[in-house]
C-alpha cells in the first residue's frame, strides 16, 4: 500500500505511515469516500427546472390522460429520476384520495340510508 499524503510504501499491517504519520484508517476512509463520490457523480441525474415541474403537474391534471402519462413516467426506465419520483408520488396520492373517498362514500351512503328509513317511518 502507498501513503496518500507522502507517497511512501506502507506495510499492509501498518497503522500509521512511518514517514508522515498519517493513519492508514483515515486513508482508507478517504479512498472509500472518493469511490462513493465517483459512483454518485456517474449516477446523478440532472435536476429538472421549475418549468419542467410545472409542465408535469399541468399534464397530470388532465383527467384520464394524466393518470396514463403518470404511469408511463413512473415505470419507464429511461425517464429522468426526478420526473419518475414525482410521477410515483402523484400516483400514490391518487390512490390515497380514491381510498379515502370510497370509504367516506360508503359511510355517508349508510348514514343517508338510515336517515331516510327513520324519516319515512315517522309518517306511518
Amino acid at each position: 500500500m502507498e501513503c496518500d499524503v507522502c507517497g511512501k510504501k506502507i506495510p499492509n499491517d501498518a497503522v500509521v505511515c512511518d514517514n508522515c504519520g498519517t493513519t492508514v484508517e483515515s486513508m482508507i476512509e478517504q479512498q472509500e469516500f472518493e469511490k462513493q463520490l465517483k459512483a454518485h457523480k456517474k449516477s446523478n441525474t440532472p435536476a429538472m427546472t421549475v418549468m419542467q415541474y410545472l409542465y408535469m403537474q399541468i399534464v397530470m391534471l388532465i383527467p384520464i390522460a394524466g393518470i396514463v402519462i403518470a404511469i408511463l413516467w413512473a415505470f419507464k426506465d429511461n425517464v429522468n429520476q426526478n420526473r419518475q419520483n414525482l410521477a410515483r408520488s402523484t400516483l400514490i396520492s391518487y390512490a390515497v384520495v380514491i381510498v379515502v373517498f370510497t370509504v367516506l362514500s360508503i359511510l355517508l351512503s349508510g348514514f343517508i340510508g338510515e336517515f331516510v328509513v327513520n324519516y319515512f317511518s315517522l309518517f306511518k
